[in-house]
């Protein structure tokens, strides 16, 4: 919790390498869009800035293509339902999740602050990448607050399930052309998005 890192050093943003296997497609597009809309406090600076909302659009959906198209890891598999006798909300609670975290059955977070929302998290994540996640969270997000619960595989499937209950959805990848692709791939170099991303 307590290692710092020096002025000069840049910030370890996410790995971005098997983005796709891990977040929702749609999420990724507007999420670069607006990252302060999607993720109010987010280190993530808004780096389409004064364009007009067509030019954002259009770069952020080639951004996103881009990163697409990196994807060398098959999307991790959905978990299998919980069985009677499971129960993520529970382990929610037990496992110490509300430390940072609103308590999910109380729909006023205000009487938490700074407790970190997790009410975007099934539009957010894939089912399966939400359990790879909450196994491993420093391996994608290396300067994350997220810490390594130690959960075993099944903890961190109860909890995605939880977590993304009804609200989450397993979009498909769609194949892009390579000149979006292209195009996306420019935008990631002039903006400097390789300075805080592998």
């Amino acid at each position: 919790c307590h290692e710092g890192i020096s002025a000069s050093q840049p910030p370890f943003a996410p790995d971005l390498i098997h983005v796709g296997s891990r977040l929702n497609p749609d999420f990724i597009r507007s999420f670069i869009e607006a990252p302060q809309t999607h993720d109010p406090g987010t280190a993530m600076p808004d780096l389409l800035g004064d364009r007009d909302d067509k030019e954002r659009k259009e770069i952020a959906a080639s951004i996103t293509a881009y990163l697409l198209s990196l994807e060398t890891d098959e999307a991790t598999p959905a978990p299998a339902a919980a069985k009677e006798g499971e129960s993520g909300s529970e382990l929610y609670h037990e496992a110490g999740c509300v430390a940072c975290h609103t308590p999910l059955d109380q729909k006023d977070a205000s009487a938490h602050q700074g407790a970190v929302s997790l009410a975007h998290v099934g539009k957010k994540y894939r089912p399966g990448g939400l359990t790879a996640f909450l196994q491993e969270p420093l391996k994608t997000r290396p300067d994350g607050r997220m810490p390594d619960m130690k959960l075993s595989k099944r903890e961190a499937e109860l909890l995605s399930i939880f977590l993304i209950g009804d609200s989450g959805s397993e979009q498909k990848t769609e194949a892009n052309d390579g000149a979006v692709i292209a195009a996306g791939k420019k935008a990631f170099s002039e903006m400097r998005c390789a300075s805080c991303h592998d």
